[in-house]
């Protein structure tokens, strides 16, 4: 983790994609100063495996989740998504395949930081993402998708 050497942890996610073990196969890290997210490996030193390019603000919140009934990344219905959000409204979306981090999607949610929770609508694993705006992620037809939800507040 040599970022850690010169620089705070900004956002971390350490959510197992298998839910069914207690403990996690991947970290992601986010420093203060770099707006890249860093995927490690706790199992080998926590070793480098992937970054996303740098993006267009600090993250603030990182989830690395499965969107996807199976566990196992040879399984049809395995959808692992590092989401991360950043400090000026934005998520972004990357698939997990093959230890890379690809098809990037980015989500407005207004000006303020977006936060990322992980929650489950009608037995379907989702994401709730909220900045100014809010929004939750789930997976349909072979992608990732968003609907906006709107939020009365009494």
């Amino acid at each position: 983790m040599g970022d850690a050497l010169t620089s705070e942890i900004s956002a971390v996610s350490c959510t197992p994609l298998n839910p069914s073990k207690n403990f996690t196969n991947y970290i992601a890290a986010s420093f203060w100063g770099s707006n890249r997210v860093k995927l490690y490996s706790p199992e080998s030193n926590f070793l480098f495996i992937c970054e996303t390019p740098s993006l267009l603000a600090l993250p603030r919140s990182l989830l690395l989740h499965n969107f996807g009934q199976s566990t196992g990344h040879k399984e049809p219905d395995y959808h692992p998504h590092l989401l991360v959000g950043l400090t000026d409204g934005t998520a972004v979306s990357y698939a997990f395949r093959n230890k890379e981090l690809v098809d990037q999607n980015v989500f407005s949610l207004g000006d303020l930081p977006v936060l990322l929770s992980a929650c489950q609508v009608d037995s379907r694993k989702t994401v709730f993402a909220c900045g100014s705006r809010s929004s939750i992620l789930f997976w349909e037809k072979e992608m990732l998708r968003h609907s906006p939800v709107i939020l009365k507040v009494s």
